[in-house]
């Protein structure tokens, strides 16, 4: 079979997660269906008022560094997944607390979020997405604010060199329902229905249940969105092929 993986992740990530994947003997081809831009916060919160930070994604770490460092707090550090708790990890973060289901929804079920009446807590995001966190937490009765420090937009891409790789390709993976989406509105006016005969790897339970509706035919879930975690999905599914 083929092994030429297109990576939709943000050029930023993708690289990381391409380089990971030769070493593993997979060839990959970068079609980021996500840019991620920066947003220059107008007030950088002052971080000794929150009990706990929640870093929604990688992209949310990177950018949130580049503004303002995390030295000398003492709350709780919270990140939705494992690639996000090692670039905390990687800006000298310890301590990062990671939920056994990596998502918004097992963020909520933590312990350290079960009594948080009059607490102030901080969400690290990107601008717009989902309200799930800061809507529950809320209604648990913490005082939460969000600081979105990155914006996510649909890119235009030239998908000429695409199309002569396509052939090749027999398997994409999506990390994120937005990417999925933008995948599905970039390519499916060109390719039509040869889109869904890919298999398609994706990381959660949500994400799977919106391919399966979109029309993809083979679906591989990964544990998480982390590195080690897709390779040893493709390494599965590839095997059970050979």
């Amino acid at each position: 079979m083929n092994n030429l993986i297109l990576i939709t992740r943000p050029k930023q990530f993708a690289k990381k997660l391409a380089s990971q994947l030769l070493k593993a003997n997979y060839q990959t081809f970068l079609f980021p269906t996500i840019t991620i831009e920066p947003i220059m916060p107008v007030v950088t919160p002052d971080l000794a008022l929150f009990k706990k930070l929640i870093f929604i994604s990688q992209s949310a770490v990177e950018h949130f560094f580049q503004h303002t460092r995390l030295s000398g707090y003492t709350g709780d550090v919270i990140a939705v997944g494992r690639a996000t708790a090692a670039l905390l990890t990687l800006h000298g973060v310890n301590n990062v607390i990671v939920p056994a289901e990596q998502n918004s929804e097992g963020v909520l079920t933590l312990h350290e979020l079960q009594v948080i009446q009059q607490q102030n807590i901080l969400i690290v995001a990107g601008l717009g997405g989902k309200e799930t966190l800061q809507t529950e937490l809320t209604q648990r009765g913490a005082r939460v604010e969000k600081l979105a420090v990155y914006q996510r937009s649909k890119p235009q891409i030239d998908t000429r060199e695409l199309k002569t790789q396509w052939s090749n390709i027999s398997t994409i993976v999506c990390t994120s329902g937005e990417s999925l989406n933008n995948l599905i509105d970039l390519l499916h006016p060109q390719l039509g229905e040869e889109l869904f005969d890919k298999a398609l790897l994706v990381i959660s339970k949500n994400m799977l249940n919106l391919a399966e509706h979109l029309g993809f035919h083979t679906i591989i879930q990964a544990a998480t969105a982390h590195d080690d975690d897709i390779i040893h999905a493709l390494n599965q599914w590839k095997e059970s092929y050979d």
